[in-house]
């Protein structure tokens, strides 16, 4: 008799919670994605390795193979690891739709290689390939997975590392849908400037630390997810540790308060968005993640969970003109991998392919961008988004590099060097006015 009445109150809780019938559904689910780091003995002490040194070989195929960790200069390689990196998958349904969020704790992933999870997820779970959304936390400490940081001028892709890479998402994201189950949203938002630093003029910010969490019936979090403006590079080039810099920390504090898996998403960082710091250090780093999840967690003060009842997807697809010449020439060289296989050609210009999304989830608009957009371009599409909570997701589905805006083009600049020219603001622009048109 205890045991019925027991059920009988969940059910009627369960009832109370979601309505006589729930129509929003949530699940999450993370796996480690840390390659294998070979090391050697540098025995002349030059900080590179050198024919003839010893070096362990873990896949037994009698030669050193390299991890070339992502940003800031070439040839450098991991010595082993700070902590591991991650892919977080959250999947959102209604009896509607579904969408499929990926954030990895990568540099950035190019068009390729997303079309080709997005097709796996797409073909597996029968939902529509423009509803997966992969994107990258920005990691300047884990592998080159675009190709640009190699040593000498050959590209750092490990092709067996990205192989390995989408076999550990599929199953991430097979095990968060296998996770579903009936849930409600808390959203949070609040403004918090004090950690970012923009060293380039005009200096123009996005402070905005954006978040929301899926509960379940009982009111435990399933995933949070959590969108900042700033480039995870606390760690700088002296360092030779894979690490996932503040986001890993930033997720671990917010796991331990609210329970299930945190995801974090990088928003407009271009320009450049970065961590105000002086010591480059693991503590340092440690200490901003901190900082970051106690302000989320003091932001969801007074906010109670909402009913889910829309969920709708809106892509748009899109030719960059590459007007760059070292992306162009970088590209030729095969740096970039199979993402060459994909540049399109019209009379004598070339052309990158990528896409753009908008997300209507509740009273929430989410902005898919495929690279670093500088935040002028985030403030001029958040001016559109008609929702209480506008969330931008950066490096999404490709990294075109900075989108840098026209009127500030200088082609002797740093972050035009890593940009596809200056045509990209104002065409991506446009593609955000068709899909925030009402």
């Amino acid at each position: 008799m205890k045991k019925i009445l027991v059920a009988f109150f969940i059910l009627i809780f369960s009832r109370n919670f979601l309505g006589a019938t729930h129509q929003f559904w949530a699940g999450a689910a993370e796996i480690t994605i840390t390659p294998t780091v070979e090391t050697f003995s540098d025995s002349n002490k030059n900080n590179r390795y050198d024919a003839g040194e010893p070096f362990e070989d873990l896949n037994k195929n009698g030669k050193w193979d390299p991890v070339w960790l992502a940003g800031y200069r070439g040839g450098r390689y991991a010595t082993g690891k700070q902590g591991d990196i991650w892919a977080k998958a959250l999947v959102l349904k209604t009896k509607d739709a579904s969408v499929v969020f990926v954030a990895l704790d990568l540099i950035g992933f190019m068009f390729d290689e997303a079309d080709k999870l997005k097709e796996s997820a797409s073909a597996k779970f029968g939902i529509p390939k423009n509803h997966v959304f992969i994107a990258s936390t920005h990691d300047h400490s884990g592998p080159d997975t675009l190709g640009i940081w190699g040593d000498n001028g050959q590209s750092g892709k490990d092709p067996a590392y990205l192989e390995w890479l989408r076999t550990r998402v599929m199953g991430c994201v097979t095990e968060a849908m296998d996770k579903q189950k009936p849930a409600k949203v808390i959203f949070a938002k609040m403004h918090y400037p004090n950690p970012i630093d923009d060293p380039r003029p005009p200096r123009v910010i996005n402070d905005l630390l954006m978040s929301f969490r899926a509960v379940d019936a009982e009111g435990k979090t399933i995933g949070t997810v959590v969108n900042y403006a700033m480039h995870a590079e606390v760690l700088n080039e002296n360092n030779h540790l894979i690490t996932p810099d503040y986001p890993g920390t930033l997720r671990q504090v917010l796991e331990q308060h609210f329970g299930g898996i945190a995801l974090f998403f990088a928003a407009d960082i271009g320009g450049m968005q970065t961590p105000k710091v002086i010591f480059h250090t693991f503590r340092k780093a440690r200490k901003l993640g901190k900082a970051l999840a106690r302000k989320v967690i003091q932001s969801y003060k007074n906010q109670q969970p909402v009913e889910i009842d829309q969920l709708s997807v809106k892509t748009q697809s899109i030719l960059f003109p590459i007007q760059n010449p070292r992306f162009a020439g970088e590209i030729q060289k095969g740096l970039f991998g199979e993402t060459a296989n994909l540049i399109q050609k019209q009379n004598d210009q070339i052309f990158l392919p990528a896409e753009a999304g908008v997300i209507r989830l509740g009273p929430a608009m989410i902005a898919t961008v495929p690279g670093e957009a500088f935040p002028e371009l985030g403030h001029k599409i958040r001016d559109k988004m008609n929702a209480e909570y506008k969330f931008m997701i950066g490096l999404c589905n490709n990294e075109i590099g900075y989108i840098v805006p026209k009127e500030q083009w200088h082609w002797d600049w740093y972050e035009e060097s890593m940009s596809l020219g200056p045509e990209t603001e104002p065409i991506l622009l446009d593609a955000f006015d068709k899909l925030l048109a009402k």
